[in-house]
């Protein structure tokens, strides 16, 4: 019975240890007519998302305040080296304006463009934790009123147009 406890302990352990297949990030992305600027959400996983900012001198402590703007302003900076849209070939710029812990072990992390006119492509490079993780898969959504865009980006393919 000992030997039986000790072997099943023994298969947890390792299953946990190994639990790691694949590493993930998702965008989704939106128009606002109202605003006139793009609105989105990257749902990213804690963990993963937490040791690539530590490789990039980040270091985001239990003390550190995610409602204060500079601490936003950190976290945007870094996600924005890992995700670029260009239109019409001038850079939008981004910046996280809220974020969210989930308890499956996600993050939420909420952004916004400055004002910008509504383009009928995207440019999108969204190679974001892929020096670290080369297996990292990232993928976007845009979503309008009437269809939906997918694109998906791998360590060998980080950039795509987005016909909207």
């Amino acid at each position: 019975m000992k030997l039986l406890l000790t072997l099943i302990v023994a298969l947890a352990f390792s299953v946990q240890a190994n639990a790691h297949e694949y590493f993930f990030g998702f965008a989704e992305l939106s128009y606002s007519n109202e605003e006139g600027v793009y609105e989105g959400t990257f749902t990213l996983s804690t963990h993963d998302f937490e040791d690539w900012l530590e490789t990039r001198a980040m270091d985001l402590t239990e003390n550190d305040n995610p409602t204060k703007p500079t601490y936003l302003q950190q976290i945007s900076r870094e996600i924005f080296t890992g995700f670029q849209i260009t239109v019409n070939g001038n850079s939008l710029a981004f910046e996280i304006v809220g974020m969210e812990h989930l308890d499956t072990g996600l993050t939420n992390y909420y952004f916004r463009s400055t004002k910008v006119e509504k383009s009928s492509t995207l440019d999108v490079t969204f190679d974001l934790m892929m020096d670290l993780f080369p297996q990292q898969q990232n993928k976007i959504t845009y979503r309008d009123e009437l269809k939906s865009s997918t694109a998906v980006f791998l360590s060998n393919k980080t950039k795509s147009s987005i016909s909207l």
